[in-house]
């Protein structure tokens, strides 16, 4: 299982997050839907911002 953050656009810390503590989430997914091991990408991270001025960052990986 290989989880690929190539974005430069998203930020060092949510790279990393996503390498370091989405790798267990996206390979319970694959086992579920399937039958052989996959590679995922981060996609296009989305950015909100809430009333304190803090973003907040949504992974999107893409099968």
């Amino acid at each position: 299982m290989q989880v690929n953050v190539e974005d430069k656009s998203v930020p060092t810390d949510v790279r990393n997050l996503a390498q370091k503590d989405y790798l267990s989430y996206v390979t319970s997914l694959d086992k579920i839907y399937n039958k052989e091991k996959a590679s995922y990408t981060l996609g296009e991270p989305l950015k909100f911002t809430n009333s304190t001025k803090r973003v907040m960052v949504i992974i999107i990986f893409l099968f």
